[in-house]
């Protein structure tokens, strides 16, 4: 299978957010924005996860 062809059909795992309010990714309106979400909130959860406040 090629790479392109792969990347079309195959499915990509994501998970709901563990914060409150970050976006939830079965709004997102396509692959692309809901991949992009997930690497956002994946960001923010590291962040806050690894500040001292917790």
């Amino acid at each position: 299978m090629s790479l392109s062809k792969w990347l079309k059909t195959e499915t990509v795992q994501t998970r709901s957010p563990t914060i409150a309010g970050l976006p939830d990714l079965a709004k997102a309106q396509s692959m692309t924005e809901a991949l992009l979400t997930q690497v956002a909130n994946d960001s923010v959860e590291e962040n806050i996860f690894n500040s001292e406040i917790f």
